[in-house]
C-alpha cells in the first residue's frame, strides 16, 4: 500500500499540533509528511499552488488523487478504525458545510494574524 502524502505548513503552530495529533492516532507507515514551505517542487508536481497549499490542507491519496479542506481531514480520520465514525459524521452535508466555514475562518484568521495571508 502506498502512503498518503500530507502537505502541511510546518511554520504554523496549529498545523504542528495537527501533525502531532495525527502522528498519535494514525499509523506512521500509512502517511508521509511534506512541508509546503521547503518542498515547492513537490507541490508543483502535485499540481497544488503555493497559495492553495497555504490556505487549505491538501493530501495525496494512495491512488494519486488530491483531496483538500474538510475532505482531507475525513480521509485521514478514516485511516484509524476508532475515528471512522467521526469521519462518517463529518461527511453529512450540513456538518461538512459548517466545518468548512469554521476551518476557512480559522485559517484566514491565523494567516492574517501572522502576516502570511496571500
Amino acid at each position: 500500500m502506498s502512503k498518503i502524502t500530507i502537505y502541511y505548513d510546518a511554520i504554523c503552530p496549529s498545523c504542528q499540533r495537527d501533525q502531532r495529533w495525527f502522528k498519535h492516532w494514525i499509523d506512521e507507515s500509512k502517511i508521509e509528511w511534506c512541508d509546503i514551505n521547503s518542498n515547492q517542487a513537490a507541490l508543483e508536481e502535485a499540481g497544488i499552488s503555493p497559495k492553495d497549499a497555504l490556505t487549505s490542507l491538501h493530501i495525496q491519496l494512495a491512488d494519486g488523487r488530491i483531496v483538500n479542506d474538510i475532505d482531507a481531514y475525513i480521509e485521514l480520520l478514516k485511516l484509524n478504525p476508532w475515528l471512522r465514525i467521526i469521519a462518517w459524521a463529518m461527511n453529512f452535508k450540513m456538518i461538512k458545510h459548517y466545518l468548512h466555514i469554521l476551518y476557512q475562518k480559522n485559517v484566514y484568521g491565523r494567516l492574517k494574524k501572522t502576516n502570511r495571508l496571500p
